[in-house]
């Protein structure tokens, strides 16, 4: 991609892109109205093509013992082209380029966010990304992980709970029920009426403390309850570190390839059996393998690295099967767990 572009790991949902026809045909119009009337190329749209694909492996250290691979484990990204950067030659392209796809530019880069906003975004995206996939890997280890609570991570300005809720709180009980983990949380409040009160044990420093505050309707489920913040899980401290280094790739998509490569580190078997592979999915903490978007980008990201097995979340198999051009296999899955077990059996 020639215009100025950011490496994400996703494409956000919804974000379909242009049927190839209508592509022409928006840049022929381009054409037509840069002849004629010498104006700039129109910024609704972005364009997303094929990103870098790095050994995943080589982004991680853990302060425990490993085991190296003869194989590799990569991750797939997609480039994102900046709205104000576009140029007329690169809708050209994506309209007639099959690794390329025009994508209105609301649906990648949200209309509310800066081009700094989104880029932290996508950071933040990473950052969580990267811890799910540890607590995933570890826990298909069996190594038992320690929780006590939902940590708060972010309030939104002006709800209710903004007056007695901050980032760093750990909920630990709703109505007196003790709760470890964020999953349990969710069940307690998308019950209560929207405006309905809801009271929460925290945890804040050394201190306990009950608060009240007053749910607000979902942004996300209307109709639904929220309280107006954001969770994650608090686990207790790990057995040993575990980091990654992910460069300036966002976006949270690379969870499940994150996870099989700490997975493959900790294993005195080799998971990758000597293979190339690629793929792509988020993760979340238990495992559960999500879609992602621009499969076909990363598919020919991958089919560049030379990989051999691309691994995509089940319900864009087809998607990603249809965008093969060579006998690299493509394997669909839920769960880490069928990740695994897949490799397993294709390498015996």
């Amino acid at each position: 991609m020639t215009a100025e572009s950011v490496h994400l790991s996703f494409k956000p949902p919804g974000a379909t892109p242009v049927p190839r026809g209508l592509a022409v045909w928006i840049a022929s119009v381009l054409i037509v109205g840069i002849w004629v009337l010498k104006g700039p190329t129109p910024a609704d749209y972005v364009v997303i093509g094929p990103g870098p694909t790095p050994d995943a492996s080589k982004l991680i250290k853990a302060d425990t013992a490993t085991y190296a691979s003869q194989g590799s484990f990569h991750i797939t990204t997609a480039s994102v082209s900046f709205p104000d950067s576009l140029r007329i030659e690169d809708v050209i392209k994506a309209a007639w380029l099959r690794d390329l796809d025009l994508v209105p530019e609301e649906l990648v880069y949200p209309p509310q966010l800066s081009k700094k906003e989104s880029k932290t975004l996508h950071a933040q995206q990473m950052t969580e990304s990267q811890e799910s996939a540890v607590l995933a890997a570890l826990q298909q280890r069996g190594i038992v992980l320690a929780t006590d609570g939902a940590l708060i991570t972010k309030v939104v300005k002006g709800v209710p709970a903004s007056a007695h809720l901050e980032p760093g709180d750990v909920i630990v009980a709703v109505d007196g029920k003790p709760i470890t983990t964020r999953d349990q949380l969710t069940p307690f409040v998308v019950t209560r009426p929207v405006g309905a009160p809801i009271r929460l044990s925290i945890r804040r420093g050394a201190a306990n403390k009950e608060v009240v505050v007053q749910t607000i309707e979902s942004t996300q489920n209307k109709g639904k309850a929220a309280i107006g913040i954001e969770v994650k899980t608090n686990v207790l401290p790990l057995p040993f570190k575990v980091t990654i280094d992910a460069n300036d790739i966002g976006g949270p998509s690379a969870g499940l390839i994150f996870a099989l490569a700490i997975y493959d580190l900790l294993d005195p078997a080799d998971l990758t059996g000597g293979r190339v592979i690629a793929g792509t999915g988020t993760i979340t903490p238990d495992g559960v393998v999500g879609a992602v978007g621009a499969v076909a980008q990363k598919i020919k990201g991958a089919e560049k690295q030379g990989a051999t097995v691309f691994l995509v979340p089940a319900d864009e198999f087809k998607e990603a099967v249809a965008a093969v051009d060579n006998d690299m296999q493509v394997i669909g899955v839920s769960t880490l767990r069928e990740a695994i077990d897949a490799l397993r059996r294709r390498s015996d």
